[in-house]
């Protein structure tokens, strides 16, 4: 405190030239006290630094293939991913969930129409998401901070990533049919 007081006195006495004289007086400062922290704990091996997203760009592991579930009835969709969790009749539709992160499949007219991708948050939110979907790289139709989107992969409508957590995909939509 006593270091402040002098640098700021110092300051306002007089550092330019032609300054005038301070009517308080200058006093030096004492030397602070050493204070010695404890020794922080070494670790035995060296810890890596979490994946950024730059390196989350390349996707090793596909989180859904969508195009198998792609205009699938309701019991082909349970042979390939499990009886669903929940299901409910909406309008002239059913939207069944599925897994431990309740992927959703709507069904329009028995097959399925729109996919919802959950699990998403270890991929990077870029135009390189189209891999964790088990599709060909393409360049999205639109791309800003709230969605990228692509409206021309051959045999779907729509394929949407949204964003999450950070830098990662929050979830996918696919979109197969126009009704």
């Amino acid at each position: 405190m006593r270091l402040m007081v002098g640098l700021l006195a110092a300051v306002l006495s007089g550092c330019s030239p032609g300054a005038q004289q301070s009517e308080f007086p200058v006093t030096q400062a004492q030397p602070a006290a050493t204070v010695v922290a404890p020794a922080e704990p070494t670790l035995a091996a060296p810890v890596e630094a979490p994946a950024q997203p730059e390196e989350a760009a390349v996707i090793s592991k596909v989180v859904m293939e969508v195009r198998q579930l792609v205009g699938k009835s309701e019991a082909e969709i349970a042979a390939l991913l499990g009886a669903p969790v929940a299901c409910a009749d909406i309008h002239r539709a059913r939207l069944c969930k599925y897994g431990p992160h309740e992927d959703e499949v709507l069904f329009v007219r028995g097959k399925a129409d729109m996919i919802t991708v959950q699990g998403m948050d270890a991929v990077a939110f870029n135009a390189d998401a189209l891999d964790a979907l088990g599709l060909e790289r393409a360049t999205p139709d639109h791309a800003d901070a709230h969605a990228i989107r692509w409206e021309s992969i051959p045999g779907l409508v729509e394929v949407a990533v949204f964003p999450g957590t950070g830098d990662y995909v929050g979830y996918a939509y696919v979109k197969v049919g126009k009704h």
